[in-house]
Parts: C-alpha cells; sequence; structure tokens
C-alpha cells in the first residue's frame, strides 16, 4: 500500500493542527478496525466469505465505487 508523506507546515494554524489530529484519530481507529478484523479472520478463517458480505452491505453506492477503485488500482495485476 502506498502512503502519503506530508512535510508539517511549521507555521501551522490551529485548524490545520486540528486536522492532523483527526486525520492521526481516523489512521488509529482504521489500524484498530484492521486489527480487529484479522483477529475473527485468525479465530474463525472460515467465516471470510461472511465477514465481508456483513460489512459490504453496510457500503453507500459511492462506498462501493471507492472499495470497487481502490481493488482494481492498487491490488488487481495488469495483463
Amino acid at each position: 500500500m502506498k502512503k502519503l508523506f506530508i512535510p508539517a507546515n511549521p507555521n501551522s494554524t490551529n485548524s490545520e493542527l486540528d486536522a492532523k489530529v483527526i486525520i492521526k484519530n481516523i489512521r488509529t481507529r482504521q489500524e484498530l478496525i484492521g486489527n480487529n478484523l484479522m483477529e475473527v479472520i485468525d479465530d474463525y478463517p472460515d467465516q471470510l466469505r461472511v465477514v465481508i458480505d456483513e460489512l459490504v452491505s453496510h457500503l453507500s453506492h459511492t462506498q462501493l465505487d471507492e472499495v470497487e477503485d481502490l481493488i482494481v488500482n492498487n491490488y488487481c495485476e495488469e495483463n
């Protein structure tokens, strides 16, 4: 997975600093959710399809499009 590096602004405003805290919290939450999912899959490997189907069923059409784009652009092999 590609990671984006944005250098810190030495003259950050409060709103920029708040945004960095929000982004850090989102990344931390994403990591925790990912870790929890991995634990579930480790404990119940035969339930992977069920877990994926359940998560996907809660996504909107826009979110489904974004997930599909992510998969195609990052994980599908080019012929």
